[in-house]
């Protein structure tokens, strides 16, 4: 079973918005291509209630997540340029086979 892994950043969620739909662009639609290939299943970037950047994803294992966010120096252009100056923090969750599944 896959997992989802949630990632909190110390940034403004709505400056990484601005850059990803502006002059990164470009960068962000690559690493979704790498990371589609890489086994990603799901991603999305969001705020939470304090306006800062969390990143939800879902990986078929821990592994494959931590081993595609290691390998791209990109990432870590973007996370530097969205102001981001401490490590961010990470959560695995394992995703329960339950039937009422969506």
């Amino acid at each position: 079973m896959s997992v989802i892994v949630v990632t909190k950043f110390d940034a403004s969620a709505s400056a990484l918005e601005e850059m990803v739909t502006g002059r990164h662009k470009e960068t962000v639609l690559q690493l979704r291509e790498a990371a589609v290939a890489a086994g990603a299943i799901r991603h999305v970037f969001a705020e939470d209630t304090d306006g800062k950047l969390m990143v939800v994803d879902e990986w078929p294992s821990e592994d494959a997540f931590r081993a595609f966010f290691a390998n791209q120096p990109a990432i870590q252009q973007l996370v530097a340029d969205a102001g981001v100056t401490s490590p961010p923090t990470t959560t695995t969750y394992r995703i329960l086979n339950s039937p009422d599944r969506i």
